[in-house]
């Protein structure tokens, strides 16, 4: 079946508004949407339908997503059958906080699929499920799943159920939980278990669940080519810096900015000839790359990712890496006089200029690496030395750390050449041969 561009949100009570991480919760869902390729929301409002429009309409994020508000109690079952896409559509029941991957997996189900889950926390729905499918929808003492208040299913199933309900859906307090039961009675469902991605329903008092919301959705931040450093420490860090950034008006383009700053900082201080100097700079370039992480997590939270932003970074990181390994050079050298660390500080950045031409044109165009090249540009992009600078600098044996780089940024740049010189050569094509 062909992935959903469709999502309906149906809001009757709820904290559809509370703030998560400085973003409206109806917003992030159909920004979650977007993500996962829903480009078009359909609201359907019990109540104040006039407030929902105009919450969506000053909303600049929402600028690239297709969205329409319908009043349930003005509008009719054939208005709104109308309104609704030919294809699958995903619907949304119940006012929680989800990873976009959710709706990615459930983008790749075939049939009508209910997301489940195994989550302790109230849920909309208690439910059983048998063999994959969901055999009941029935409250129970302890039930092995409940629902999400996430499921897709044909359009023409929705708007089917939706007109026999309407004038329920129009008063009830629970009439999504209602129209969730119909539509499970209506035909076979797939259950999706969804219990290893992030999910929350956002319930009063929201001082108890929209922490423990902003918490879930910091944790899920880290990227899959993290080092064991940068998962244990860095992001646990960062988090705590974005944690207090995301309620603020600080930028993401800000933070790579000031991260670039305290770098550079340290890098200056890595050129004085004198060992507190050099042990203050390490410092700052461990902090600078502390920060470095929370402009990515603060873009990614609040939806203010950009190709401009990620271009900013790429160019801050390296402008940081072009002043400090010459800086390591030039502080050695000024404290013993040593022509080789004024050769090694020349090599280094010669080395890193040929690594910057030979990756940067990619990663710039944002052309797509091949598994390969991703596992060479991650090791490139791990600042995990960053953790050994302070302990050199402590001990006084910056040299080793000049001549590993002085060496790796060569070997790096011939790396990725030949890397890509195979990735780019043509498959050999099968031909026949016959036998004599």
């Amino acid at each position: 079946m062909p992935p959903s561009t469709t999502g309906v949100v149906i809001i009757a009570q709820g904290p559809w508004f509370a703030e998560i991480a400085g973003v409206p919760l109806l917003h992030r869902i159909m920004l979650n949407g977007r993500r996962a390729g829903i480009g078009r929301w359909i609201i359907l409002a019990q109540h104040e339908a006039q407030w929902v429009h105009s919450s969506l309409a000053t909303a600049a994020k929402l600028r690239e997503v297709t969205w329409q508000v319908y009043d349930l109690q003005t509008t009719s079952p054939e208005q709104l059958a109308a309104a609704m896409p030919l294809e699958d559509l995903v619907l949304v029941t119940a006012p929680i906080v989800f990873d976009h991957r959710l709706l990615q997996d459930l983008q790749q189900s075939a049939g009508p699929t209910l997301g489940v889950t195994t989550a302790a926390a109230v849920t909309p729905a208690d439910l059983v499920v048998h063999d994959g499918m969901v055999a009941a929808g029935t409250a129970q003492a302890a039930p092995a799943y409940r629902s999400t208040g996430i499921l897709r299913c044909p359009s023409a199933m929705f708007t089917q159920v939706l007109q026999q309900i309407h004038a329920e859906l129009r008063q009830s307090p629970t009439g999504a939980t209602l129209l969730c039961t119909r539509l499970l009675a209506q035909a076979p469902i797939r259950a999706l278990d969804m219990s290893r991605r992030l999910w929350l329903l956002i319930t009063e008092p929201l001082d108890h669940s929209v922490p423990l919301a902003e918490t879930q959705l910091l944790r899920s931040l880290g990227r899959e080519g993290d080092s064991i450093l940068v998962r244990t420490i860095d992001r646990r860090l960062s988090q705590a810096i974005t944690r207090r950034l995301m309620h603020t008006p600080v930028t993401p383009n800000q933070m790579t900015v000031l991260s670039a700053t305290v770098g550079l900082l340290g890098a200056i201080c890595l050129a004085q000839p004198t060992p507190m100097w050099q042990i203050l700079g390490s410092l700052l370039f461990l902090l600078s790359t502390i920060m470095d992480g929370c402009d990515g997590e603060l873009a990614r939270l609040t939806f203010r990712e950009s190709a401009f932003g990620a271009k900013l970074d790429l160019v801050m990181d390296n402008v940081v890496h072009l002043f400090l390994f010459p800086c390591i050079a030039l502080g050695l050298y000024r404290r013993e006089s040593e022509t080789l660390y004024f050769v090694l500080g020349a090599l280094t950045l010669g080395g890193i200029l040929v690594s910057m031409a030979v990756y940067l044109p990619y990663l710039l165009r944002r052309q797509p690496m091949q598994s390969t090249l991703t596992r060479v540009h991650e090791h490139l992009a791990s600042r995990d030395f960053a953790y050994v600078l302070p302990i050199l600098a402590v001990f006084d044996k910056l040299q080793w750390f000049l001549w590993a780089t002085t060496v790796g940024t060569y070997v790096f740049a011939v790396a990725w050449v030949v890397i890509t010189a195979r990735e780019r050569r043509p498959a050999p094509s099968l031909r026949n041969t016959d036998a004599s």
